[in-house]
């Protein structure tokens, strides 16, 4: 199949150390999946006979990407859940009732409509009878929208209440409450390591043989989440496969501490003891670093995920991206399912990176350009996902995944508009200006419109299931979790006194 694919602008791509290039009245011809060319409409137009996409009304970019998600397809707000510390949230966050591939077909949509072409998903573990068949249901959902994605395969199997230990939490809790504690710990049965590496060997050689849009990973939650045994076995596993690995990684101050008080060293400086970090690992958040900590990341060629919505809503901190980025890591931006205005707006969480970043005082701080930005939600964010150069920016040879936004509403009244357009896309731009979504030559949304699915019909499905699941609450959950909560607060409170090793982060300030 093959596509002409117009635009009033063709923003190709933005270099590390120059500003955009643009090509003006430009179009870009795809056969098969692939850009084969770029260059002035008028050129190509008759060059190359072809159906055509586009008009002098668009602004054409790459696909942009988001590099850390969990595809649950409702917010945590539309759960019933308030903005907590992640220690606190994750206690009331539950598996959903409703079927992966509803929950994930929904995520999709929203994130296709934003101009997304590839994703990482991360699930959360379940009980070993429906981990496999929920994994299937969702990559099927993938298959069935046509976004590429990194599919993360979860494990853990320590501390699901708090770091440290959750015998010791539970022996200090009154007995009533520590009996109700012992059951909802029940619920978070997951598969052991066997039948774990089981699974992804099947989902692994199954998958990435038969969809070409999909990578599969490993996906150790976190180094708190699981032993230093299981996360060798995940290295060397992954070392045999040629499998990429994704995980958390010091999102919030406890996890620092937690690394200090049992390795009495970071847990980067842990992971990098025993070889784990190399170019094939993405960590999610790394928001509580040190100077070490940093150098080491870049070192290993290590990619980092920023979260900055997901990071300022759960009170996390902000990731010291632009001392990342200085060091020569490769830092992705990612919505994490948390975004500051609670919907799915890759271009928002672009401008909310820049604007973050650049909150210090003064003259002499270092700023974080929106061209830096934009690499970050393109190139650098495929890497991060699927460890290749041949997708993030439209050049001849690449895989053909193109943005289409209306021009006119990114740039109404702008003054040095063709000088400035990265600068407008990233400080205007929002998911309601994309009109058009095309995923390895295939176009998934058109004028706003998706192709793949019905809209109406998904959503209504998943407002069936959502009801029916309301049904099936459990009795007396909320008041177990509010009790609970109030005993985790009582935990964490003497780790607040510790004085770790400085970090770069603006929360420097709560280890002084």
């Amino acid at each position: 199949m093959s596509l002409l694919v117009k635009g009033k602008y063709i923003l190709t791509g933005v270099g590390k150390a120059k500003a955009e290039e643009l090509i003006s009245d430009g179009a870009v011809y795809v056969e098969k999946g692939q850009i084969i060319e770029v260059g002035p409409y008028n050129d190509l137009v008759v060059k190359y006979k072809a159906p055509e996409i586009g008009s002098t009304a668009h602004l054409v970019i790459p696909g942009l990407v988001n590099a850390h998600d969990h595809g649950r397809g409702l917010t945590l707000t539309q759960l019933g859940m308030a903005d907590d510390p992640l220690e606190l949230l994750l206690l009331g966050l539950r598996g959903s009732p409703i079927d992966p591939y509803l929950t994930t077909l929904l995520a999709g949509m929203q994130q296709i409509e934003s101009g997304i072409t590839t994703t990482m998903h991360c699930p959360s573990p379940c009980h070993p009878s429906t981990f496999e068949s929920n994994l299937e249901r969702a990559i099927a959902a993938y298959e069935q929208l046509g976004l590429r994605v990194g599919f993360a395969i979860p494990i853990k199997n320590q501390n699901f209440l708090v770091y440290g230990g959750d015998d010791a939490f539970l022996s200090s809790l009154p007995m009533p409450l520590a009996r109700q504690a012992r059951a909802l710990l029940e619920e978070f049965s997951v598969p052991s390591p066997e039948e774990y590496f089981a699974i992804f060997d099947h989902l692994y050689r199954r998958h990435m043989a038969r969809y070409p849009r999909i990578k599969v990973l490993f996906y150790p939650v976190g180094p708190q989440w699981c032993s230093d045994e299981l996360l060798q076995a995940i290295k060397a596993r992954s070392k045999d496969l040629g499998a990429g690995i994704h995980l958390h990684l010091l999102e919030t101050m406890y996890q620092g501490i937690y690394g200090l008080k049992k390795y009495g060293q970071s847990l980067v400086e842990l992971l990098n003891g025993f070889g784990f970090l190399d170019s094939s690992v993405t960590c999610a958040h790394c928001v509580w670093l040190s100077e070490r900590d940093i150098e080491i990341l870049a070192h290993n060629r290590v990619s980092v995920v920023h979260n900055p919505s997901s990071n300022l809503r759960l009170r996390s901190g902000t990731a010291p991206v632009i001392r990342l980025l200085d060091k020569g890591v490769n830092v992705a931006i990612g919505l994490d399912g948390i975004t500051i205005d609670d919907d799915t707006d890759i271009l928002q969480e672009m401008r909310l990176c820049c604007r973050l970043q650049n909150s210090s005082p003064g003259m002499v701080s270092l700023t974080l350009r929106s061209e830096q930005s934009f690499r970050m939600a393109t190139v650098n964010g495929i890497k991060a996902v699927l460890g290749t150069e041949n997708i993030g920016t439209i050049q001849p040879g690449k895989r053909a995944d193109l943005v289409l936004l209306r021009l006119e509403e990114i740039t109404a009244m702008a003054v040095d508009a063709e000088q400035r357009i990265v600068e407008l896309l990233v400080m205007r731009g929002k998911s309601a200006h994309v009109d058009t979504v095309i995923i390895d030559g295939e176009v998934v949304l058109r004028e706003g419109i998706l192709t793949k699915v019905d809209k109406r019909q998904v959503l209504a499905e998943f407002t069936d299931a959502l009801r029916s699941a309301g049904a099936t609450k459990q009795p007396g959950m909320e008041e177990l979790v509010t009790q609970l909560k109030g005993h985790l607060r009582k935990y964490y409170e003497e780790w607040e006194s510790w004085n770790p090793n400085p970090v770069t982060s603006r929360e420097a300030a709560y280890f002084q």
